[in-house]
């Protein structure tokens, strides 16, 4: 809103780093080493993992209020997210290291069914907390111990029927008022008026609203509420409208799209050029950020190769940004058929790779790249390999320029059996020499 699209855009990026820490194996976010392995012995309802702060990997999951959209596209998906949240949500009280509702890293969880096409879900959950966490006592606060507010502000904005879901945004997801009218006084001097017509205990679900006088069937706010103010009416009822904002156009926004992160990448292959930590081939050599954004490959962006677009890993500079390939699953959805981005180090080098399909059948394929650098110059690309990315140079273990011209290729498109979708791929555990690693997969039809 300053115009500062710089700063803008590195915490926009910055807020997407949760990829790197969620692992689609398992469906959680996860406590990861420097070398991009996961630690063992996880458990997702654990209260005493050291990588989680006053709540379980089981609460911490849903904390992505940034980019709730691609949450939940790596969750695989609305359904997977609302079964997620049914069971986080199944208490309150912080039972088998799901939800406590009286500490901030659970706060945020209710409002999130806003994002996933149940907003009834959000009206229903959030009355149930304000009924069971709080009360009318000395110690009624939301687990009695009010956090400089921050549990008093939870309690005023669910009264309000809505929530600050965002930081750093205007978006204000809905849930119901518990009031017939409340009137707030702006900073600027406007006036939000909120109506809750048929406001009452026992009928928290919207059955319609309205903005301004106009239809309202958004699950958040309009921007302009805290700005210039206006008058939030709310038609409540007792039962549940499920098909009120219910639709993926009326959830409130997210930052950074809707593209699954692959997760789970275990080597570091890029870096900017005067730094180090990268070794895409084990020895300290990494491809360069600023050569493969002069050939038009940065974080996010679409590679082309055979008819198939590929998403480069959309992962900060210096993280683990590709597939080593030692046996992951790796979450793919498509049909049609397949194709893998990347490249082997001390390769040519090539392994086998099985796609599981939805229907629980499987397929074996080769997976295969040339070296990285096609040995040199010395070597020419494999007669199933494509090139696909071609860089003027890499960065040697001083992070310095090494003249060497580095490569990324594509496999050729495997094709499909008719009707059937990919559910998962399950990279070699072994090759026949050097080693693949994998940037990224892609089928040809959704």
């Amino acid at each position: 809103a300053l115009g500062d699209t710089s700063d803008q855009k590195t915490f926009q990026s910055r807020a997407q780093d949760w990829q790197n820490v969620f692992n689609p194996a398992t469906g959680f976010m996860e406590g990861r080493n420097a070398n991009g392995t996961w630690e063992s012995n996880f458990n997702a309802q654990s209260g005493s993992d050291p990588n989680f702060v006053e709540a379980t990997p089981y609460i911490y999951t849903g904390m992505v209020p940034f980019n709730l959209a691609g949450l939940t596209k790596a969750m695989g998906g609305d359904a997977n997210m609302n079964s997620y949240l049914n069971t986080v949500l199944s208490n309150f009280a912080g039972n088998n290291g799901f939800a406590w509702m009286g500490n901030e890293p659970s706060i945020e969880l209710p409002w999130e069914y806003d994002y996933t096409g149940e907003p009834y879900q959000t009206q229903n959950v959030v009355r149930e907390v304000q009924d069971q966490i709080w009360s009318n006592t000395p110690g009624g606060l939301g687990g009695g111990n009010d956090d400089l507010g921050t549990m008093s502000a939870w309690f005023v904005w669910s009264a309000l029927g809505m929530y600050p879901e965002t930081p750093g945004t205007s978006d204000l997801a809905l849930g119901s008022p518990m009031f017939t009218q409340a009137v707030i006084t702006l900073g600027n001097g406007n006036t939000l008026t909120i109506n809750g017509n048929g406001a009452a205990d026992n009928a928290p679900y919207v059955q319609s609203a309205t903005w301004n006088g106009a239809a309202w069937n958004n699950a958040y706010a309009p921007t302009s509420a805290v700005t210039s103010g206006g008058t939030l009416t709310y038609t409540l009822g007792t039962s549940a409208n499920t098909s009120w904002a219910s639709a993926a156009s009326e959830a409130p926004p997210s930052y950074g799209g809707t593209a699954p992160p692959s997760g789970g990448y275990n080597n570091v292959g890029i870096e900017n050029d005067g730094s180090t930590g990268a070794s895409f081939d084990q020895g300290g050599y990494a491809y360069s950020a600023q050569a493969l954004s002069a050939a038009g490959v940065s974080p996010g962006s679409t590679v082309s190769a055979n008819g198939i677009n590929f998403t480069w890993p959309n992962v900060g500079v210096g993280l683990p940004d590709n597939y080593l390939a030692s046996g992951q699953t790796v979450k793919v959805s498509g049909s049609g058929s397949i194709s893998f981005l990347g490249a082997a180090t001390n390769g040519p080098s090539a392994g086998t790779a099985t796609i599981t399909f939805t229907d629980g059948t499987t397929m074996s394929v080769n997976l295969g790249f040339s070296d990285w650098t096609l040995n040199g110059g010395g070597a020419t690309v494999e007669s199933d390999n494509s090139i696909a990315v071609t860089t003027a140079y890499r960065d040697n273990p001083s992070g310095a320029m090494d003249n060497t011209t580095t490569y990324a290729f594509a496999t050729t498109p495997v094709t499909l059996p008719s009707g059937k979708k990919v559910k998962s791929v399950t990279l070699p555990s072994s090759v026949n020499t050097g080693e693949v690693h994998v940037f990224a997969i892609a089928c040809s039809a959704a």
